[in-house]
């Protein structure tokens, strides 16, 4: 325990922090209401409370890999913003960002030899490009037929992007196909936003909050869209972190699972009719990644 304030600002700790992402993969068996994909998912299967993040025909999923480039994150004491971080320490930081691809069993480390003040630190911030790409494969009970006529059982993303095509869903017999499919990240709805605060997902049970904010390669709120280059996020620990004379190490990880939510439609484009239990999703949407950090 500490004893006083100039120990607070003093006392440091030399710590290894290893990043690791870490993924458990999402079965029927515990899957989190309705709200997750099934083999036998189809729009009418996710409406109402079914329906993922409140999204008519979208279920959660996690994919088999999430690509992204991170610049920077670090732990805090309290909510921060891309103006507000003197209460946060840095763990890693890459001006030029780090290529990652998030999937089961990869361990990278980022960081030796950092230094962090004791204390409780409650958030955890991270800057990550507003571009990532994403690569799934779901298998259904029966044969589904994508946008473009081509039937089977497994569905995969397929290199398209629903930055420009209505679909970025194939389906087909050999989930080896899969492609990884390009996403530009905005935080608007119906119009530009540089702010949304309290984003809320359910990822395996457990809601996960973070404010996210849009940024210029300058790290300064953006005010268009041709100029937002990274996400800024700022993330509630579900489980604080204290740090003590005794910890020696930190492990900071990502857990993608239910990180992406696939969606179907009920009619419209790519598909010209009511829903059926045979079409194919047409999307699959980043929602987030959930911070995992502990302290030894």
């Amino acid at each position: 325990m500490l004893k006083n304030d100039q120990a607070k600002i003093t006392d440091q700790i030399a710590l290894i922090a290893t990043f690791s992402a870490l993924l458990t993969l999402t079965t029927a068996s515990v899957a989190v209401a309705d709200t997750s994909c099934s083999s036998n998912s189809w729009f009418n299967t996710h409406t109402a409370g079914n329906a993922a993040n409140g999204n008519a025909g979208y279920c959660f999923f996690t994919p088999q890999a999430m690509n992204i480039r991170l610049y920077e994150f670090g732990l805090c004491t309290s909510a921060a913003s891309p103006s507000t971080r003197a209460q946060c320490t840095t763990l890693f930081s890459n001006p030029s960002g780090t290529a990652l691809e998030l999937s089961a069993g990869i361990s990278l480390p980022l960081a030796a030899g950092v230094s962090i003040s004791e204390g409780t630190y409650t958030h955890a911030f991270v800057v990550l490009s507003n571009v990532t790409s994403l690569e799934t494969v779901i298998e259904f009970s029966n044969a589904r037929t994508d946008d473009r006529g081509s039937t089977g059982n497994y569905c995969y993303t397929d290199g398209r992007s629903i930055n420009t095509s209505d679909s970025i869903i194939s389906c087909g017999n050999d989930p080896a196909a899969v492609t990884a499919s390009t996403e530009v990240i905005g935080l608007g709805g119906g119009g530009y936003s540089n702010t949304l605060l309290n984003y809320t997902v359910n990822m395996r049970g457990e809601s996960v909050v973070t404010d996210l904010y849009a940024i210029t390669s300058a790290g300064t709120l953006s005010s268009n869209a041709g100029d937002d280059f990274a996400l800024f996020g700022s993330q509630i620990l579900n489980s604080p972190i204290s740090i003590t004379p005794n910890t020696s190490n930190i492990d900071i990880g990502f857990s993608i699972t239910d990180g992406v939510t696939l969606g179907f439609v009920n009619g419209g484009p790519p598909f010209n009719a009511p829903a059926q239990s045979t079409d194919a999703p047409v999307d699959a949407v980043f929602e987030g990644l959930k911070f995992l950090i502990s302290a030894q």
